[in-house]
């Protein structure tokens, strides 16, 4: 299993988490969100079987843990769609006041099947440079840009997601496309078999009808021959015994 464990945390209050196997990942991502508070918009540690991937959006935190040979891109990539998909579904306005894991049973499943769908390697190409972030605000200055930034963050990830939404859309219809396309061609082709056979079916009636055409003729010319042939031997038959008799 690629990718592990999952969580989405407000600064260092974790919100909701995912595990596909067990472990002690609550201590560990706890350890994590300490460390990289204020540091990075996005960054990878690496321990001796695992990578742990996190990216910051505003005061959320992301992250996924992911086996050391899994594709670095893929896990942002997860990363950046699960964090799309919770920000737009949690405005940052309702989320102060929740209590530690008080999303888990909300947003869970969201990352337990995009989990599963990103542990399918999916090839994309993302930057996965870590970037620093300012920290130098003032207390009071801070919670008004903080709301800015974040109402801002949430058009971004909206946009981001329905631009992906709008990548898949395309994926599908192109498959459909060549889908139909391939019938289209199927179809000619048994179209093109079908009229080969139709005259191939008439090539025989028409040459079935001259062989039988020649064999009654050949039973005629027979039966005319057999005929003849007794006919002539009777009369000779005929002409002996009167000939005989005289």
């Amino acid at each position: 299993m690629p990718l592990l464990y999952s969580c989405v945390s407000y600064g260092t209050k974790v919100l909701a988490d995912y595990a596909d196997v067990t472990g002690n990942w609550e201590v560990v991502t706890q350890e994590i969100l300490d460390k990289t508070q204020g540091r990075y918009q996005q960054h990878t540690y690496r321990g001796e079987q695992y990578h742990f991937h996190v990216l910051i959006r505003g005061r959320f935190t992301f992250l996924v843990v992911a086996d050391e040979n899994f594709p670095t891109e893929t896990s942002f990539r997860y990363l950046e769609k699960i964090g799309a998909e919770f920000i737009i579904g949690n405005p940052p306005k309702n989320i102060k006041d929740i209590t530690p894991y008080g999303l888990r049973g909300k947003f869970s499943s969201t990352m337990s099947s995009c989990l599963a769908e990103y542990n399918k390697t999916k090839e994309v190409v993302t930057d996965s440079a870590p970037r620093e972030t300012r920290l130098d605000i003032v207390n009071e200055e801070r919670e008004t840009e903080d709301n800015i930034s974040e109402f801002q963050l949430q058009e971004d990830c909206a946009i981001k997601l329905l631009r992906e939404q709008v990548q898949d859309i395309k994926g599908i219809m192109s498959r459909k496309l060549r889908r139909v396309f391939s019938r289209e061609v199927l179809i000619k082709t048994m179209d093109v078999k079908t009229r080969e056979l139709l005259d191939n079916t008439k090539d025989f009636k028409i040459v079935s009808i001259d062989v039988n055409k020649r064999e009654w003729w050949r039973n005629r010319k027979i039966v005319i021959s057999a005929i003849t042939v007794s006919l002539i031997c009777s009369t000779v038959i005929v002409l002996f015994i009167f000939f005989s008799l005289h």
